[in-house]
């Protein structure tokens, strides 16, 4: 990493203990070893009810095969109503026999599924893709999109503008107008949140993002006007998606519930356009190492999709 990544990556951690940030890439490593750990053990517990059913199938076949030589078999000659105690045994077996088998059923179930679930696990905790950070200015973000992949880590630092469900309603209808708007969508990053208002020494207060989907309906049109990326939480519509890799952007994730925290990579704050809109009013922020994952990438990928192909454990 350059001397710019060590920057960022200082701000980012200085605004809590790094022994807590220790022990969270610690956590991961030892969920990933626990994922392997989960496959071995069920490898042996397949195996074990393997030589259990095994087992109890050759007992069974040794039973019946020492009453047929008893002469307590089917066609042994013997009358049927006079139920002797070799007979009372082999009705009591046969009735175990039936008894049996909604669990050999249930055991051939999970014998022929756990090969695919063994393999699940341990592709999730042998080959989970690779995650890189990218450490990059708002003005140069355009050119570095096509190095990011959905997963990767970005610090992002510059120019962010601030708009939610009716800042964006503004928007368009100045866009349907033909009004300028109050800031350039060419290569600009959209932030969807509302900040509360800051107190003494901090631009803003708590800053946490908006569910994105919400501005699913306006963001393929920004996008193609010139919109770099738009930051926010949880998953983006096929459209959205589409819209994004058409204009080679990007769609970043910040974390929620981490408002305050964010808040503290945000160096300054202030409002340009929709005053009346309180919160949700349109406000520049200037930004520093401000902690962001890649959900969708300019190739289409959302780290939505392929986080649950990773970790999920098909039946």
């Amino acid at each position: 990493m350059d001397n710019n990544g060590h920057k960022f990556r200082k701000k980012l951690f200085g605004g809590f203990d790094r022994g807590d940030v220790s022990r969270y890439i610690l956590s991961l490593a030892e969920e990933r070893n626990a994922q392997a750990a989960r496959a071995d053990a069920l490898e042996k517990t397949v195996g074990e009810l393997t030589d259990e059913a095994e087992l109890l199938r050759s007992r069974l076949d040794a039973a019946l095969q020492a009453l047929e030589k008893a002469g307590y078999g089917s066609g042994s000659g013997k009358n049927d109503s006079e139920e002797t105690p070799p007979a009372a045994a082999r009705v009591r077996l046969t009735r175990l026999g039936e008894s049996l088998v909604p669990a050999a059923r249930k055991l051939t179930a999970v014998v022929r599924s756990a090969p695919k679930k063994i393999l699940r696990l341990r592709t999730a905790s042998e080959t989970a893709p690779e995650r890189r950070e990218f450490a990059v200015s708002t003005d140069e973000l355009r050119s570095r999109i096509p190095e990011m992949h959905a997963g990767d880590r970005v610090l992002l630092s510059g120019t962010v503008y601030t708009a939610r469900d009716a800042a964006h309603k503004e928007i368009f209808h100045l866009l349907d107008e033909g009004e300028p708007l109050p800031f350039d969508l060419k290569d600009a990053v959209i932030y969807y949140a509302g900040p509360t208002p800051g107190t003494e020494g901090h631009a803003v207060g708590s800053c946490g993002p908006t569910t994105s989907s919400r501005m699913d309906r306006f963001a393929p049109r920004l996008y193609s006007l010139g919109l770099a990326a738009t930051v926010g939480k949880g998953e983006r519509s096929d459209e959205v998606e589409a819209a994004i890799v058409k204009n080679r952007a990007v769609y970043l994730c910040a974390t929620g519930g981490a408002g305050a925290l964010i808040a503290k990579h945000i160096v300054s704050a202030e409002e340009i356009a929709f005053p009346e809109l309180g919160c949700e009013s349109v406000k520049r922020f200037t930004v520093e190492g401000l902690p962001l994952t890649v959900g969708v990438d300019s190739y289409g990928n959302s780290i939505f999709r392929s986080a649950r192909e990773e970790y999920a454990v098909r039946r």
